[in-house]
């Protein structure tokens, strides 16, 4: 019976899961000289071993204690964090006393960035800022910007921006931290934000 276990060196992500899987299945459907007891052992090993491809990868830091006099303009400035909004993470790896976000595996990340600014100087004309990551270990700008707009007459800007990022191998394993500006000038605002990433990637790439 020991043919159709499932193996500990065989860890899902590994090349040859796939083929695994389909050995597996393949029993399944010839069922020929196994009993009832086999099928169902072999059954409860393929639930257990799908159920840690799941690629569920996920992350989480949010801002509690406000920030007063957040002023942007031309010049870019980190988006602080103060707390981890999951204790238990997969995939990434949160530190909100560096405001980073380090990503150990490559592939899609889904990004939910929430923004809450509000009591700074209004304008009679439109406004805009931008946001980019920040790649820490390596000392530059990482991946493009993303303008956010500012309308005209408001002292408050409540927004929630969603992106995906796909992070290759020589993204991952290096801190990245969130910023603001390259824009207009903003001044006078309170901040409060919070930042959720999510894994989006093909099946196995995170177990």
């Amino acid at each position: 019976m020991t043919d159709y276990l499932y193996s500990p060196d065989i860890a899902p992500g590994d090349d040859d899961i796939a083929e695994y899987l389909n050995r597996q299945f393949s029993k399944l459907s010839d069922h020929t000289g196994q009993s009832i007891l086999e099928l169902s052992e072999r059954v409860d090993l393929l639930e257990s071993l799908i159920v840690q491809l799941v690629p569920a990868g996920y992350g989480g830091m949010n801002l509690l204690t406000p920030v007063p006099n957040f002023n942007l303009g031309a010049g870019y400035i980190t988006v602080p964090f103060d707390n981890i909004v999951l204790a238990a993470q997969k995939g990434v790896t949160m530190d909100p006393s560096t405001d980073s976000f380090t990503p150990t595996v490559a592939g899609p990340w889904r990004f939910s960035v929430g923004l809450n600014l509000e009591g700074f100087s209004s304008s009679n004309q439109g406004r805009t800022t931008n946001l980019r990551f920040f790649n820490i270990t390596d000392g530059v700008p990482a991946l493009q910007t993303l303008v956010v707009g500012i309308g005209r007459n408001t002292e408050a800007l409540d927004t929630t921006v969603a992106f995906i990022v796909d992070f290759v191998d020589l993204d991952i394993n290096k801190a990245y931290r969130l910023e603001m500006g390259g824009g207009s000038t903003v001044t006078g605002g309170t901040l409060t934000d919070r930042l959720a990433i999510n894994f989006v990637g093909e099946l196995g790439l995170l177990a």
